[in-house]
């Protein structure tokens, strides 16, 4: 019984290590997108709508991609993080439930 509830601890932490990993990263993720937009790309915070990362079926660099949605724009865009460069590139848009890549 002692090593069954060993064996399931260490299972438990484990899964937790995983799962604390992925929301570390996409977190930090949403940061460095809002901190690009903000800062390279000169969109003030404030129109910043909405900010999401999210798991895609890709691999590689767009494993993780961060839909961005601003105020009085009607496209949904992506980003995703080159690992090689730390550079944040544009994946794709979306416009009228149509997906377009640049």
């Amino acid at each position: 019984m002692k090593k069954f509830i060993i064996f399931l601890c260490v299972i438990l932490i484990i899964a937790g290590s995983f799962f604390g990993y992925y929301t570390y990263s996409k977190n930090t993720l949403e940061d460095d997108v809002k901190s690009y937009l903000i800062k390279d790309e000169g969109i003030k915070e404030k129109n910043i709508e909405e900010i999401k990362a999210f798991y895609s079926k890709s691999t590689g660099d767009k494993k993780i991609l961060v839909y961005v949605k601003l105020k009085n724009d009607n496209k949904r865009y992506a980003f995703y993080k080159e690992k090689s460069t730390g550079n944040i590139k544009l994946d794709s848009y979306e416009l009228n439930g149509k997906i377009y890549t640049p």
